[in-house]
């Protein structure tokens, strides 16, 4: 799975606003590799510290892209809109994270009565307290949503 979906620079001061996300999306099968601990590997010494998954990452499903294709995804192109026109910031500025960091296909397809909501739960409460937002901001709502779950820690 992944973490973080922001650069280092999002947690070097205090910010106003803590995107979340449900999950990393995909197939979980083909991304094997992507482990947690590789996540947070590969976050400590990504170059340059400023970036976005929402902008510079590939999201699509050529198996040879340019650094061109980065960030064309739907999903992504909603998300920098959402920051650039809802909350004045660069998707660069804004910290984001995912709720679970378990990928799956869908959001149905989390576990259900584990305890990857509480594992998760306490590494955001470790960001909380060194982001300090003004906002948490949860990509999308409803039943099993990350606000659903985020109001179920509360």
């Amino acid at each position: 799975g992944a973490v973080f979906y922001s650069g280092r620079q999002t947690l070097e001061g205090k910010t106003d606003f803590y995107l979340m996300g449900l999950n990393p999306g995909g197939a979980p099968d083909v991304m094997k590799e992507e482990t947690i601990k590789r996540s947070l590997s590969d976050w400590q010494g990504k170059k340059p510290d400023y970036w976005s998954e929402y902008r510079d990452a590939y999201w699509g499903k050529k198996q040879q892209w340019t650094d061109a294709d980065n960030g064309n995804s739907r999903h992504q192109k909603w998300v920098r809109d959402f920051c650039a026109d809802c909350l004045g910031e660069d998707v660069r500025n804004v910290f984001s994270a995912n709720a679970i960091f378990k990928r799956t296909k869908k959001g149905v397809d989390l576990p259900k009565g584990t305890n990857v909501d509480d594992i998760c739960w306490q590494v955001h409460k470790l960001l909380f307290s060194k982001v300090q937002p003004k906002y948490i901001i949860c990509l999308g709502h409803g039943s099993g949503s990350q606000f659903e779950r985020l109001k179920q820690k509360q």
